[in-house]
């Protein structure tokens, strides 16, 4: 808790004694919440050792329940780094993994969000070739779409492009085989709030699946996906509605924001710490910085 108050220079003091230990406080329950801090207090000039050190375990930390918050951090405050650009091209040379890891995922969304232009083509580029089958993924279809609302106009496009595209392993179009899947749906709405030439064939197939619905009626659940979808979105849309957010991540503030929901969107990973009761998680988040400080060489 006195973390929240550190000065600078308390904070540059501790960042000394963490040298050497970075990937390990990454990765630890309560220490990853104090290099965080160090990271939002001091200067990025300050704090380009971190990214350092990540580097020989980058692709452990990213797809950590805990190191992957390290990583948002460091695009929140000093994309534009040397060390931090080195450790996200070491972290996206296997982006497809990346992606479809249940934390590696908010890194990806962090690099679409927070990264430099170059970051977010590279991604964008690496997502094309399976993106049909990584719109379909619990993780990767978070990560899709942000590529549809933070990538350039033309990377967007692109990505639009390959999606409306015949699926070549059957005659249905990506929209298609995505509106009768549970997590290909919310893609599809990101389509749809591109407007223009490509929410009109975005429309124009849905339509042309609803008339094959017939076709479906063996396959229950994926005909229940989509017309839910299309009971949804084959209707006019205000411009309010259409563009507000589509779901469920957790950068999407919900309609009604409370402090304990506001609290489940800055620490989004936290939910899946473990099986423990709410009780002992906030016991545990009270304890953090007292715990770190008995524990950490040179502590007082």
């Amino acid at each position: 808790m006195a973390l929240k108050v550190a000065t600078r220079q308390t904070a540059t003091e501790l960042s000394t004694e963490l040298t050497g230990h970075i990937a390990e406080v990454a990765l630890s329950l309560h220490g990853n919440h104090v290099l965080q801090r160090v990271i939002e207090v001091l200067p990025s000039s300050k704090t380009n050792f971190i990214a350092e050190e990540l580097m020989t375990r980058a692709a452990e930390v990213a797809r950590n329940v805990f190191g992957c918050r390290i990583f948002c951090r460091l695009l929140e405050q000093s994309a534009n780094l040397t060390s931090t650009q080195r450790l996200l091209a070491k972290v996206m040379r296997d982006t497809e993994d990346l992606v479809q890891n249940q934390f590696g995922r908010y890194v990806a969304q962090a690099i679409l969000e927070h990264g430099t232009d170059d970051q977010r083509k590279s991604l964008a580029g690496a997502l094309g070739p399976r993106i049909v089958d990584l719109a379909q993924h619990r993780n990767a279809s978070h990560v899709i779409e942000k590529a549809l609302t933070y990538c350039s106009g033309d990377d967007r496009r692109a990505l639009a492009v390959q999606l409306l595209q015949q699926d070549p392993r059957h005659q249905d179009t990506g929209v298609e085989t995505l509106a009768r899947t549970q997590y290909g749906g919310f893609v599809v709405k990101a389509l749809l709030n591109l407007g223009g030439d490509i929410e009109a064939e975005a429309r124009r197939q849905l339509l042309h699946l609803s008339g094959r619905f017939s076709e479906l009626k063996g396959a229950s659940k994926e005909t229940r996906f989509a017309e839910r979808l299309m009971k949804e979105l084959l209707q006019p849309v205000s411009a309010d509605v259409k563009g507000a957010a589509s779901r469920r991540s957790w950068a999407t503030c919900p309609k009604r924001t409370t402090a304990r929901s506001l609290e489940r969107m800055v620490n989004p990973p936290e939910r899946a710490v473990s099986r423990e009761s709410r009780r002992g998680l906030l016991f545990q988040a009270k304890r953090t910085s007292m715990d770190f400080e008995k524990t950490s060489p040179g502590a007082a």
